[in-house]
């Protein structure tokens, strides 16, 4: 309709200025953030490990180090596509996005749990753009589990679809109740866009993954809901 047309470009426009925002307080941010780390790294290089204060040095550079990584990660998120096929650990990739993500879902006092039951493959693709995708399908998957709620997100072999691995997320809220994500599947019509999750980013997620091959499609139901699954093609791909 006309309407949830407008509500979509006003999306879009909100998520293109905090882009332009985000851009700015990174830049502003960033030269303190090297100061402060290039002393620390100074420091370090002066002081012995059993030394006074080598605990504190340690732990600072850890941190300013991390806060800069987590400012190229979102700057990542509101980059347009560059085309590129590049060769991605998918665990990798989704303990950054989770870590993203995290304040979100800590923020709702929702667990999340990563399981890796496979040696990840490489799968090929744009890896900003796909943490774009896994950032919207996690914030909205928390939405829906809600307050208290917890996430499972699982990679494991697909017997049945050679070349493809399985990345299935499930949900489950604070009374134990699986949720419904077979809605993710059609991307996204259905209840993860009613007023209370507002499915915010969900065709921006779709775009992401079908450019990257992927097959969005949903699991099983059973007593711990219906996940969605991410079939994902690894093994094939070039760098663009």
């Amino acid at each position: 309709s006309e309407r949830r047309t407008r509500e979509q470009l006003i999306k879009a426009e909100r998520f293109a200025t905090l882009g332009q925002v985000l851009s700015g307080i990174a830049h502003d941010v960033g030269t303190p953030l090297n100061v402060i780390s290039g002393y620390s790294e100074y420091l370090l290089m002066r002081t012995l490990p059993d030394a006074p204060g080598y605990k504190e040095l340690s732990a600072i550079l850890q941190q300013t180090r991390r806060i800069a990584a987590m400012f190229g990660e979102a700057l990542d998120l509101a980059r347009l596509s560059q085309g590129r096929k590049d060769p991605i650990e998918i665990q990798a990739l989704l303990i950054g996005t989770l870590d993203l993500v995290g304040h979100s879902l800590r923020k709702a006092d929702i667990k999340v749990e990563l399981a890796c039951r496979i040696v990840p493959p490489l799968i090929y693709g744009e890896a900003p753009q796909l943490r774009q995708a896994f950032f919207n399908v996690l914030v909205n998957a928390g939405q829906l589990a809600g307050n208290g709620g917890r996430l499972e997100v699982v990679i494991e072999e697909v017997p049945d679809k050679p070349g493809f691995l399985a990345l299935a997320v499930w949900g489950i809220d604070a009374a134990g109740v699986g949720q419904d994500f077979s809605h993710f599947a059609g991307c996204l019509p259905g209840p993860l866009n009613d007023a209370r999750t507002g499915g915010i980013g969900l065709s921006l997620a779709q775009e992401i993954l079908n450019e990257a091959g992927a097959i969005i499609s949903s699991g099983l139901a059973c007593e711990r809901g219906t996940p969605l699954v991410v079939y994902l093609p690894v093994g094939t791909g070039s760098r663009g």
